[in-house]
């Protein structure tokens, strides 16, 4: 029993020291050489290599990929060669990164990417990780998101869109009133609209006509436009001939015959439709960033260690504060804010916008019908930049414009454009310049938003396309006192608690002639409170002609107040509604309403109105409209103290 204790100590001591000679055996494993049938007459076997860990020997291996935790479905045969650390590294081609996903740009640039001096993976995309597990022949690598190819998240591949079928369909709209004065004349004017194709594989033939009869003309067949189009899916762009209008992007829109070449916006997923903001950061580990606007999640995804990018939101507000935070795998969460605003000329980052037409112009005369041609282009760029022009030509008219958009952050969005005309087609040339100035700006904690639009014509005789072929007799300068010299337009709202909102706009055009003048300003308040809605609203209408003889300054002044309220717990879907209206040429009209919508899916909608006007007498309405799958239909009578009026209409497809 005296020796107990000392075996005890040696069978602990031993298994210590076996235990440390087997994780000594485990990290350096060795080879016996006389285990191995040696011939004399072959060169020695060099089995060194093998005694480390990842100790393979360079040469082909074909393996399975693995990238960003995503398994590709094909084995490839890859190239390894030893690094200075005496690891396996893969010799990857550029083909090899494209079929893993990493973006042609961001390839293109990356240096030695195409040489044959086998570069390591970190060296070609910065931050990126590979890792050879020889024991499964996987080849595991982690890329950072920005470097690779990324699709919008409600993206459709171009290869599963469909033509459609081949058809022929009609939109029609009808129109017709029956009114009887109170003389005892009976009027009646009926109107037909029609919009009509041919669907052939990827073709598209289109007719808008239109038919007008009323008790005083005989009918008039009208056709406003015929146009064949299809769409080019590679360029995400849409071909057009015939009858079609300009783009009105750079300039204003005209309407032409001819042939024309554009991008659409159609063809693009929603989240790359309109301007939003690209956002980056860097991710520590896996990471998942969430983007937040107002409290609201707009945005939600993972990414790999590295930097990353998000270029798919949908658009939102013109103006706001985005707050991102991005959660590491440990738990740990960073946050970031990053201000945004966007005037209407802006575009997301990357996106290009075109229009190439040729034609000629179309106008209500005949005899001003000239040849022309437009481009213009719209390309957006990283930090928020847009740069976009144009050039527009007819006959002895040219029209240049340059122009470029920029987000400033806190700052807001600012966006400035030159248009420089020259026509010579007049037995006056003229030559004219004209500046537009934007500005939008958002303040988040005080919810206020304001937007600018502002034009300044440098010269009484600039003149648009469509201003140049506008009078009948080219040699005429009466157009010169319609001419603008400033336009303004400001809006301003303000959110308060409550859900009460504040609104103030104004708009305000001065001319060359005399001093001559325009000016709407509107202010109001609304709210809406458990469905109850209401509204207070102010507009002030000022006109003046400037030195004219017969020039007196004519001004008007209108207030209304509106009320919606529902009334579910009597009538399901209704709203009963009074609205008082003052103004300098009405004083005190008021008005009664009762709307709402009955059967089914909401088929049946009504409407019942009744109006006092001091001034006018009573006049009252009442419509109905019904809505099926094959159409829709409208009934409606109204009257006042001049006549009576029967109105009805059918609108549809087949």
């Amino acid at each position: 029993m005296r020796h107990g204790p000392a075996h005890t100590v040696t069978v602990v001591s031993l298994s210590i020291l076996l235990g440390g000679q087997s994780a000594l055996l485990h990290a350096q494993a060795t080879f016996n050489m006389d285990l191995l049938e040696k011939n004399d007459h072959l060169p020695a076997v060099d089995l060194q290599r093998f005694n480390q860990q990842a100790g393979q020997p360079p040469g082909d291996y074909p393996v399975s990929w693995q990238v960003n935790g995503v398994t590709l479905d094909a084995r490839k045969t890859v190239t390894f060669r030893q690094n200075d650390r005496g690891q396996l590294t893969p010799c990857l081609k550029p083909e090899d990164l494209l079929q893993a996903g990493v973006n042609p740009a961001v390839l293109s640039q990356a240096p030695g990417a195409t040489s044959r001096s086998c570069p390591e993976l970190n060296a070609l995309l910065p931050g990126s990780t590979v890792n050879f597990d020889f024991a499964h022949q996987r080849l595991v690598m982690t890329i950072p998101q920005a470097l690779m190819t990324h699709r919008a998240r409600d993206n459709v591949p171009s290869a599963l869109w469909d033509e459609g079928i081949s058809a022929f369909q009609s939109n029609y709209r009808y129109s017709g009133a029956s009114q009887r004065t109170r003389e005892g004349s009976t009027e009646r004017d009926n109107y037909l609209m029609l919009k009509s194709g041919v669907n052939v594989g990827a073709w598209r033939l289109r007719a808008s006509n239109s038919l007008t009869a009323n008790s005083d003309d005989k009918p008039q067949w009208t056709t406003s436009g015929a146009w064949l189009e299809r769409d080019l899916t590679r360029w995400q762009s849409e071909l057009t001939l015939g009858d079609t209008f300009t783009s009105g992007d750079v300039f204003d829109a005209v309407q032409f015959q001819g042939i024309s070449l554009a991008s659409s916006d159609a063809m693009l997923p929603d989240s790359q439709k309109g301007f939003a903001p690209t956002i980056r950061g860097i991710a520590r580990t896996n990471a998942q960033v969430t983007v937040r606007q107002n409290g609201y999640v707009l945005y939600q995804t993972y990414v790999t260690p590295g930097a990353f990018v998000i270029d798919d939101l949908y658009p939102t507000a013109s103006s706001g504060n985005l707050e991102v935070a991005v959660k590491e795998s440990d738990g740990e969460i960073r946050r970031f804010t990053q201000p945004y605003a966007s005037v209407t000329s802006m575009q997301r980052e990357g996106s290009l916008k075109y229009n190439l037409v040729a034609g000629r112009y179309h106008s209500d005369d005949a005899s001003q019908r000239p040849l022309m041609m437009q481009l213009s282009l719209m390309r957006g760029f990283a930090h928020n930049l847009t740069l976009f022009g144009g050039l527009q030509s007819a006959a002895q008219y040219h029209n240049l414009s340059l122009g470029a958009g920029q987000g400033l952050g806190e700052a807001g969005a600012l966006s400035l454009q030159l248009l420089n005309a020259r026509d010579r087609h007049q037995q006056d040339p003229i030559d004219g310049r004209a500046w537009q100035l934007q500005y939008s700006k958002g303040f988040d904690r005080l919810g206020t938003q304001f937007t600018f639009t502002g034009w300044r014509y440098s010269h009484q005789r600039y003149a648009t396309l469509s201003e140049a072929y506008s009078s009948p007799d080219p040699d005429a300068d009466s157009r010169d006192n319609d001419n603008k010299k400033t336009t303004l337009q400001i809006t301003a709202s303000q959110s308060l608690p409550y859900d009460i909102t504040l609104y103030l706009s104004l708009d305000q055009d001065s001319y060359w002639s005399g001093g001559a003048s325009q000016r709407t300003a509107n202010m109001g308040i609304s709210s809406q409170v458990h469905g109850i809605a209401w509204s207070l609203s102010y507009s002030d209408s000022r006109s003046s002609h400037g030195d004219e003889e017969d020039d007196e300054p004519h001004s008007d002044k209108v207030v209304t107040l509106s009320l919606s309220v529902p009334l579910s717990h009597l009538l399901p879907g209704s709203y009963a509604g009074y609205t008082l209206t003052s103004s300098r040429h009405s004083v005190g009209s008021q008005m009664v309403s009762l709307n709402g919508t009955l059967l089914d899916n909401h088929a049946l909608s009504y409407a019942v109105s009744q109006t006092r006007d001091r001034q006018n007498g009573s006049s009252g309405s009442l419509t109905a409209g019904y809505s099926s799958g094959r159409g829709d239909l409208n009934l409606g009578y109204s009257h006042d103290s001049q006549a009576a009026r029967l109105n009805y209409g059918a609108s549809g497809a087949f």
